[in-house]
C-alpha cells in the first residue's frame, strides 16, 4: 500500500532516481535508492555508463563529489541560487 508524504523534500517513502545525459542527448534514468542517495548508490546505479573522461555537472549536493571522487571524474557544480551562467 502506497503511503503519501505530508512534507516536500527527501523521504525515506520517496524513491530516488538518479538521470544522466550525454552530449548526443542519450538519457538513462535508474532508480538509486530511497530517501537520501548515496554515492555509492549513485554508483551503482549509473556508474557503469559515465565515461572516465566524462565532465560530471551536478547541482551542489556532496553526494556527487564523492561519487565523482570514486570514479575519478571532473566535477563541476551547478547553484542555481547563485544564477551561474
Amino acid at each position: 500500500m502506497l503511503q503519501k508524504t505530508k512534507k516536500r523534500g527527501i523521504s525515506d517513502l520517496k524513491i530516488a532516481v538518479v538521470v544522466a545525459q550525454d552530449r548526443n542527448h542519450n538519457i538513462v534514468a535508474l532508480k538509486a535508492g530511497t530517501g537520501r542517495v548515496k554515492a555509492e548508490e549513485i554508483d551503482a546505479a549509473i556508474g557503469k555508463y559515465i565515461h572516465p573522461s566524462a565532465l560530471l555537472c551536478t547541482d551542489t549536493a556532496t553526494n556527487y563529489k564523492k561519487f565523482a571522487k570514486i570514479k575519478g571524474l571532473q566535477h563541476e557544480t551547478i547553484n542555481e541560487r547563485q544564477k551561474q551562467l
